[in-house]
C-alpha cells in the first residue's frame, strides 16, 4: 500500500513541492490517458488519477477539456468545528484508489461491506475521498466506543489490502478552486443518494415479501436482521457525515427505520398466525 505525497519525485519528474496537483478524471480516463502520453509532463499514479505540473500552460489547457477534480497538499488540517459549509475550501481529505486485477464475487462483496462501514465520497470508479482529521478529532469521532464503529481511512485501506486490492493513498489534500469544491459536493450528494436508494429498495422488497405466504418466516426474519444491521451501520456513518461534512440525512434514515419496524410487526403477526394454525 502506498501513502503518496504530492511532493515526491519520480524518475525524470522535475515537479517540486507546490508545483504539482493531483487531478482526478471523473469519467472514463481512456481519452485523457492517450493525450497525456503526448505531453510527457503528466504522470499517471493510479486509474483516473494523475500528477499534473501547475506551471505548464499547455498541460493546464489540456486538463480543462475533461471533467475533473483538482487536489493539492493542504498546509494545515482544520478542526472539525471550522469545517462548516461556508469554509468548505478548508476541508482536508484522504484520497484512496483501489483496484483488483480480476475481482471475484467474494472480493466485491467484501469491498461493499468495508464501504458500508465507511464515511466516504465516491469520486470515480475505484477512488474515494475520506475526511482527513486531526488526531484528537479521529479519537472523538471514530473511537467513541458506541458499538460497531465507522472505519478510519487507514482501516479501510488495510481492509482492502487484506482482500487482495492494490491500494494507493494520498493524505492531507484539499480541493483547488470552486469548481472542484462543487464536484466534491455533488459527488457526496450522489454517493449518499445512491446508498439511501439501495437501502430503500431492499426495505420495499422485504415489505412486499411479507405479503406472500410462499416466502418462509425464517427467510423474512433473516432479511430483516440483515437490514436492521445495515440501518445501524448507516446511522453511525451518517452521524459522522453530519458532524464533519455538515450534511444531515437523519430524517430519511428514521423513516426507513420505522418502515423496517413495520416489517418486523408484519413478520411477527405472520409467525403468530402460522403457529396458531398448527
Amino acid at each position: 500500500m502506498r501513502d503518496s505525497s504530492l511532493t515526491e519525485k519520480a524518475p525524470g519528474d522535475s515537479t517540486a513541492s507546490g508545483n504539482s496537483y493531483l487531478v482526478v478524471i471523473l469519467r472514463n480516463d481512456r481519452d485523457f490517458r492517450r493525450g497525456a502520453r503526448t505531453t510527457k509532463a503528466i504522470r499517471r499514479l493510479a486509474r483516473g488519477i494523475y500528477r499534473v505540473p501547475v506551471q505548464n500552460k499547455r498541460v493546464r489547457e489540456y486538463v480543462q477539456r475533461f471533467r475533473h477534480l483538482t487536489l493539492k497538499r493542504a498546509r494545515e488540517i482544520p478542526r472539525v468545528k471550522e469545517t462548516d459549509p461556508e469554509l468548505s475550501q478548508r476541508r482536508t481529505y484522504v484520497l484512496i484508489a483501489y483496484s483488483f486485477v480480476e475481482p471475484t464475487a467474494q472480493q466485491k462483496k467484501k469491498t461493499q461491506r468495508l464501504l458500508n462501514r465507511s464515511a466516504y465520497i465516491r469520486v470515480r470508479k475505484g477512488a474515494v475521498l475520506f475526511p482527513h482529521l486531526r488526531s484528537k478529532d479521529i479519537t472523538r469521532f471514530y473511537h467513541n466506543g458506541k458499538g460497531k464503529r465507522v472505519l478510519t481511512p487507514k482501516e479501510f485501506a488495510e481492509g482492502m489490502k487484506s482482500i487482495g486490492a492494490e491500494i494507493s493513498r494520498w493524505s492531507r489534500v484539499r480541493a483547488v478552486g470552486l469548481k472542484s469544491e462543487r464536484e466534491i459536493a455533488d459527488s457526496l450528494d450522489t454517493t449518499i443518494r445512491s446508498q439511501l436508494s439501495s437501502l430503500e429498495t431492499r426495505i420495499t422488497d422485504l415489505q412486499e415479501r411479507t405479503k406472500h405466504s410462499s416466502v418462509s418466516v425464517k427467510t423474512l426474519k433473516s432479511r430483516y436482521s440483515e437490514l436492521m444491521a445495515r440501518i445501524k451501520e448507516a446511522r453511525s456513518v451518517y452521524s459522522l457525515v453530519r458532524d464533519i461534512w455538515k450534511r444531515d440525512d437523519s430524517k430519511i434514515l428514521r423513516k426507513m427505520y420505522n418502515r423496517l419496524l413495520r416489517c418486523r410487526t408484519a413478520i411477527e403477526n405472520r409467525a403468530a398466525r402460522e403457529n396458531s394454525s398448527r
